[in-house]
């Protein structure tokens, strides 16, 4: 998906310029264009942190959180390159909150289970995004 695609559908969002031009600047995104679909929908896309240890404090994350129509994105921008954990939505078998730390959601696939702790002015929005998707 080319930037300008991944610009636009942000704007539909209600992004405001400065968060698209952040999300834009990521050194990520080159690897979000590259898995992205044409006609796979941007519901939400935000720095996020993946993080093993749902007790982490994260005060600065290079990581993104990309939640589309069809699955879950996570990108994780390390010194060598970018890393990509991505599952269909089909495949997650539950979504839970951390107790204390309501802004950590936890996704449990077959496989795995990701722990990531997104910003708390935006938990509401990713809560209710994938709780319709559900």
């Amino acid at each position: 998906m080319l930037k300008e695609m991944i610009k636009y559908q942000l704007e539909e969002l209600n992004y405001s310029d400065i968060e698209i031009n952040k999300i834009l600047k990521y050194g990520g995104l080159p690897k979000a264009e590259k898995i992205l679909f044409e006609k796979e929908k941007i519901l939400f896309l935000d720095f996020a942190t993946y993080t093993k240890d749902p007790l982490a404090v994260c005060l600065f994350s290079d990581d993104m959180l990309i939640v589309t129509d069809k699955r879950i994105i996570i990108l994780l921008k390390r010194l060598l390159g970018t890393l990509v954990h991505e599952f269909p939505i089909k495949n997650i078998q539950s979504i839970n909150y951390a107790g204390n730390h309501d802004n950590v959601i936890h996704i449990s696939t077959l496989k795995d289970t990701y722990t990531i702790v997104v910003k708390k002015e935006k938990i509401n929005e990713v809560k209710h995004i994938l709780y319709e998707m559900q």
